[in-house]
């Protein structure tokens, strides 16, 4: 993959999200590579009932997993590369048997896609399920979601790594690194992440690495700045570098990651 795109957002794959992505321009959307979060739902519908479907496990796989790769074309569009997050999915096994629909669906409607894997959280049996794929159907890479927690620990960081290249035989060229700070981004957790990217090895074989965290400041009375025309020039205008800026200095401080033109 080219890594020429500036942002990375992180949505759970909802009717907002959908509108969202769908509504940007071919300029914006040219800037990004969204990563979707899918969910199991927490409960059927009464047209679910009425449709005959018998728990949210089925509605996943025997719906969404169709609906969602056609949701998707429509508004992302079937040329533009995404993430494919699983991870929020339990238990186990109906992770694997979701992503395993989700992702011939996906192939068969010639989405270009990234599956994600969890680096701690999932299992070898769920890895080796997502490389499979990713071989099978020749895909643009994988993405390992490293979070916050273990990214202080550069050793065992190191040590997953170069099992998971080793055992599954793929390239780090292959492999995008997504460092999750969940949110409430202070200045000491960003500089800990950091410092553990740092210490991960042979770095710059890796594809892409994406720094993910964010935060909603209590008190919104002090901002004047034009959002709309804002994001939309540093969108569209210009050639932009992505930076932080911190509204404190302390562990409080939040944290959030913007285009800002070089």
């Amino acid at each position: 993959m080219v890594n020429t795109h500036k942002y990375t957002p992180i949505l759970k794959w909802k009717t907002v999200e959908k509108g969202a992505l769908k509504d940007l321009a071919d300029v914006q959307k040219d800037c990004i590579i969204p990563l979707l979060e899918f969910v199991r739902p927490l409960e059927l519908t009464e047209k679910d009932k009425k449709d005959g479907i018998q728990s949210p496990e089925d509605k996943l796989c025997d719906i969404l997993s169709a609906s969602i790769p056609n949701d998707i074309a429509l508004s992302w569009g079937d040329g533009r590369v995404f993430f494919a997050d699983f991870t929020l999915i339990f238990p186990e096994d109906l992770r694997t048997k979701f992503s395993e629909l989700f992702c011939e669906n996906a192939v068969r409607l010639h989405l270009d896609f990234i599956p994600v894997v969890n680096l701690t959280a999932d299992s070898d049996d769920f890895h080796k399920h997502i490389v499979d794929i990713s071989k099978k159907h020749s895909l643009s890479g994988i993405c390992i979601r490293i979070s916050s927690f273990d990214i202080r620990n550069t050793a065992l960081v190191n040590n997953r790594l170069n099992k998971f290249t080793k055992k599954y035989s793929y390239n780090k060229s292959g492999i995008s690194l997504l460092i999750d700070l969940k949110e409430n981004v202070g200045l000491k957790v960003y500089n800990t992440a950091v410092e553990g990217i740092q210490g991960i090895e042979d770095i710059d074989d890796f594809d892409n690495i994406i720094l993910a965290g964010g935060a909603f400041p209590e008190d919104m009375t002090t901002y004047d700045i034009d959002a709309d025309a804002y994001y939309s020039a540093i969108l569209t205008n210009g050639t932009y570098d992505l930076s932080v800026s911190y509204s404190g200095e302390d562990e409080g401080g939040a944290c959030a990651l913007v285009l800002a033109q070089s």
